[in-house]
């Protein structure tokens, strides 16, 4: 017995032996096989960790669509949502992307803002700005960018997730402070809504708040008339004349369309304008021009999305007509007391004599809660002068051939 349990226990320990040499056999294979792939993933101290990138409007893989679909304003369509031109430079201005740095620290690179010029500028249209004309750039940028005056009851109405990153869109804000009478106009609250592109948030806010609400928009396919209680749809936008523009839409002055809905003499206490570029067009017709009749003054508080162009190259007059614009529609008494960068273009540009990068597209609020003294002579004075100088250069061409015939 004790022969055969010393047999019993040597075999044992020998089995053991046995699983111990295999098993380290085994561990030095794997681990052999294993080394280069953990050499391949191992970081050095140069590299870093990319972090997530946040983008408010759009996914990372959404860049190549956001390029083709978002982009600047190339022209004023004078009425209702416009269309954009694909924009080559992109992404904007504002984000931050995550860059591995060689001395291990995670840096983010800013974008570069663009250049306002476009291809269309040549050598042969290229100009040089006077200080006067940059001086004009900076006025119009300070413009939407820097409040003169404020509202301590703030509301905002309306609004869409857009889903570009979920974002709110189509909202405007308004003031229900005094003097206004938003807030206690009650059954006589009058408001007009240019530019719907089928987002009805705003206009039924409006319309909860206890307001009339007339809505525009000949861009879209929906039938003109009573949409519900107290929104009533119009076919037709808002421009400088009364036309119908390239697209077959209908166009009418902010006089005629008051004159239209039989509203002439009352209070639009709210004037939303989402009418890529149609505001700048109304503020022409209403304070440079001669025709029409002028009732600007009959609207309290006005809720712009202000479109700017690029390429002042070749802009310049519109950029002339909106400085004027703007300097009347202050000495009229509207303030800006709000105001934001358009949530879903987020492009900036350089523009001369300004120092800073701005938009093309601002959300602003206007409020007319200052002293009027804006001279009403001096609507349409520019074209009376502009008549009267053709006027004499075709008198003095007559006089002259005349003087020519009678000398023959």
């Amino acid at each position: 017995m004790v022969v055969c349990r010393r047999h019993y226990l040597l075999g044992r320990s020998s089995m053991v032996r046995t699983s111990l040499f295999c098993g380290a056999i085994f561990w030095i294979v794997m681990f052999g096989k294993l080394s280069p792939l953990r050499q391949g993933t191992t970081h050095s101290s140069a590299d870093v960790a990319l972090e997530r990138i946040d983008l408010p409007h759009a996914q990372h893989n959404d860049w190549e669509e956001d390029r083709n679909s978002l982009g600047h304003i190339a022209t004023s369509r004078g009425a209702g949502k416009g269309s954009r031109e694909s924009q080559k430079s992109f992404p904007p201005f504002t984000n931050t992307f995550p860059v591995a740095a060689k001395d291990g620290n995670a840096r983010k690179m800013e974008h570069n803002p663009l250049s306002c010029f476009t291809n269309r500028t040549t050598p042969s249209n290229q100009r040089l700005f006077t200080e006067k004309e940059k001086a004009m750039f900076r006025y119009l940028f300070d413009w939407p960018e820097i409040p003169t005056s404020s509202c301590k009851r703030m509301l905002k109405m309306g609004g869409l997730a857009s889903g570009k990153g979920c974002l709110t869109d189509g909202d405007k804000h308004v003031c229900l402070d005094e003097p206004l009478s938003l807030a206690t106009a009650h059954d006589d609250c009058l408001i007009y809504s240019f530019g719907i592109n089928y987002d009805w948030s705003f206009d039924e806010a409006a319309r909860a708040f206890g307001c009339e609400v007339h809505s525009f928009d000949p861009s879209i396919d929906y039938p003109e008339g009573r949409r519900s209680d107290g929104i009533t749809f119009h076919h037709f936008g808002i421009g400088r004349n009364n036309h119908t523009n390239v697209y077959g839409w209908q166009i009418y002055t902010l006089d005629q369309i008051m004159d239209i809905l039989g509203h002439k003499g009352r209070t639009i206490h709210y004037l939303k304008m989402d009418a890529e570029g149609g505001e700048f067009d109304m503020m022409a017709q209403q304070l440079l021009d001669g025709d029409g009749e002028f009732v600007l003054d009959k609207v309290e508080q006005i809720g712009f999305e202000v479109h700017f162009k690029l390429d002042p190259n070749l802009e310049m007059a519109f950029y002339r007509r909106a400085n004027r614009s703007v300097h009347a529609l202050r000495q009229l008494g509207f303030n800006m007391v709000h105001w934001e960068y358009n949530k879903v273009v987020k492009e900036r540009y350089l523009y001369p004599g300004v120092e800073r990068p701005v938009s093309l597209l601002y959300e602003i609020l206007l409020i007319k809660n200052g002293p009027d003294r804006w001279d009403r002579s001096s609507r349409g004075r520019r074209e009376r002068q502009v008549i009267a100088a053709l006027a004499k250069k075709a008198l003095t061409l007559t006089r002259s051939l005349v003087a020519g015939q009678i000398r023959a």
